[in-house]
């Protein structure tokens, strides 16, 4: 059994070398973003186990999500309970495995910039501690979403909200019980242009009246 300590750099240069040498790859990791790193995964996606990104926070870059349709094997997840946040790494051929536990996301910053400290551990894959790693990232299964592109689309909307103006912490998926719907219905889709033409041509109520009052209420919003 091999151990070493990485920071954010050896972390992205080794995590570059497994995916590209392994047969089996399992990750189960807080946030993503959709670098250089994360097109050589996916290039490898057919390699995919269990790949998982959380949503918790609005994180994890929707180009990321987005690439992850349609993916063998690839997940998102989002706890409403705390939030997800494990970084776990886990690399399978054989009778060989590699494993990276710590710090790190897989972001920019997790990657390159941050102060990051990780665990690379390496042995057979029978060894106890890649037991154990395997152990914990099935504990996620019950986590686990495949990604669909009304999915996608409902957290790039969040996403992009969250961005402009500090709002709710975490997504809303679609199909969560307590309006997870409602960010997929039509109304919520619409751009500003097609809402403003549909009112329009709405006979019972008055344009300008109905633009006033969305003025109001998005005046009332800015203000919290």
């Amino acid at each position: 059994m091999k151990i070493a300590l990485l920071d954010a750099r050896k972390m992205r240069s080794v995590l570059k070398r497994l995916i590209r040498d392994y047969t089996d790859i399992r990750i189960a990791v807080a946030w993503g973003y959709n670098g250089n790193l994360a097109d050589i995964l996916m290039e490898n996606s057919e390699k995919f186990r269990s790949v998982i990104f959380g949503l918790n926070g609005f994180s994890t870059s929707p180009d990321l999500v987005e690439r992850l349709i349609g993916t063998k094997n690839a997940f998102i997840a989002k706890a409403d309970n705390g939030i997800f946040h494990p970084k776990l790494y886990l690399f399978l051929s054989g009778g060989k495995a590699e494993a990276i536990v710590g710090s790190a996301n897989f972001t920019k910053g997790g990657l390159d910039r941050n102060h990051e400290a990780c665990v690379h551990i390496e042995g057979p894959a029978d060894g106890d501690i890649f037991k154990q790693i395997q152990r914990e990232l099935a504990g996620y299964d019950v986590l686990k979403q495949r990604v669909t592109q009304t999915l996608a689309d409902s957290y790039r909307r969040q996403y992009d909200a969250a961005r402009r103006q500090r709002g709710q912490r975490d997504p809303i998926l679609p199909d969560e019980k307590n309006g997870g719907k409602g960010l997929t219905s039509p109304l919520a889709m619409m751009s500003w242009k097609d809402f403003a033409a549909t009112v329009k041509i709405d006979p019972h109520h008055n344009f300008k009246r109905r633009m006033k009052l969305l003025r109001e209420i998005q005046r009332l919003f800015a203000s919290v």
